[in-house]
C-alpha cells in the first residue's frame, strides 16, 4: 500500500516462480485498494492461458476491461471515455497499441485534478504476452 500511495515509480512488477503466491498477493492488494480512500483503484485484469473464457486469454481485452472498470468508479473518466467511444465505437477492438490513447490516455486527462494515484492491477500478464506482439 505504501507503493500505491507514495512511490514515484509508476509500475510495480511482482515476479516469482509459479505457485509462490503472486496471485494471492494481487487479490489481497485489490481488496485493500477497493477500500483505500487515498487511492483510486482503477481496476484489475487476471490473465489466464488455461481458461475457456476468451476474454481472459486475449490481451486485446485488457485495456477495454480496465477502462470499463475505472468508468464504473469515476464519473469524470466515464464521461471522457464515452466521448472517445462516440468518436470511435470500435476502439476496444483495435490492436493494443491503438487502444492506449483513446481508451486510457485521453480519458485519464479528465482526472488530472484528482490528487489520488490511480492503480491498475494486471496479474499473470505472461499468460497472454505472446498476443501482445
Amino acid at each position: 500500500m505504501s507503493w500505491a500511495k507514495h512511490d514515484p515509480m509508476r509500475i510495480f512488477w511482482l515476479a516469482g516462480l509459479a505457485g509462490t503466491g503472486k496471485t494471492a498477493i494481487a487479490v489481497s492488494l485489490c481488496k485493500m485498494l477497493e477500500i483505500e480512500p487515498n487511492v483510486l483503484f482503477g481496476g484489475t485484469f487476471f490473465c489466464s492461458r488455461t481458461t475457456k473464457a476468451v476474454n481472459l486469454t486475449d490481451a486485446r481485452c485488457i485495456l477495454p476491461t480496465l477502462a470499463g472498470m475505472l468508468a464504473e468508479r469515476s464519473p469524470k473518466f466515464a464521461a471522457a471515455l464515452a466521448k472517445e467511444l462516440d468518436a470511435d465505437i470500435r476502439a476496444g477492438l483495435k490492436p493494443i497499441t491503438s487502444q492506449i490513447e483513446g481508451m486510457l490516455q485521453r480519458p485519464l486527462a479528465a482526472l488530472a485534478s484528482d490528487p489520488r494515484p490511480i492503480v491498475f492491477v494486471i496479474d499473470a500478464l505472461d499468460e497472454v504476452a505472446m498476443r501482445l506482439r
